[in-house]
């Protein structure tokens, strides 16, 4: 297992579109470990592979993980591996998420998503399964989605907001 380097914005590579898995073979299975140890590490609940500068379609997602006062990593929950994820069903019901994210540090932004969806996805044994499913799991899985479509929490906020966020991201990567 390895820790990867989370890539932050600004950077181009966030607004590609992944590519496709046709085979699930154990670069893949490796990959999963690699983005779900690097997903606890850096205190996030889901990754998308293109965060860490791989353009495949897999996200890794652990909504009910438990931590500690300062952060520490005390149980694991449910993990997701998902690979291709495909959202085949979102309810007209909508609801509003104050979304952080780890290629834009210390940013929220609120966005308004369907509060409900149900997901077709691959799993590391190659089964296809599909979830319905709702909440902060359903706010997380269309997180981790829209960065395979190149979609970013930036994309959710105006031209003027945007612009500032991205000023703030320069100043912070510059104290690293």
């Amino acid at each position: 297992m390895a820790v990867l380097k989370i890539i932050t914005a600004p950077n181009s590579l966030l607004s590609q579109v992944s590519n496709e898995i046709a085979n699930i073979n154990d670069d893949i299975k490796k990959l999963a470990t690699d983005m779900m140890e690097t997903m606890y590490e850096e205190n996030g609940i889901g990754l998308s592979a293109v965060q860490i500068g791989v353009l495949k379609r897999i996200i890794t997602i652990d909504v009910t993980q438990e931590r500690d006062a300062s952060g520490n990593l005390l149980q694991k929950g449910e993990q997701f591996v998902m690979i291709n994820p495909k959202i085949i069903n979102a309810s007209k019901e909508k609801s509003d998420f104050e979304e952080g994210c780890l290629s834009f540090p210390r940013e929220h932004v609120k966005i308004t998503r369907p509060s409900e969806i149900t997901v077709k996805f691959t799993n590391l044994e190659g089964k296809e399964e599909e979830i319905k499913t709702n909440g902060l799991l359903s706010v997380c899985i269309q997180h981790e989605i829209d960065h395979l479509n190149g979609i970013t929490i930036s994309n959710y906020i105006s031209h003027l907001r945007k612009e500032m966020m991205m000023k703030r991201l320069l100043k912070y990567k510059k104290t690293f």
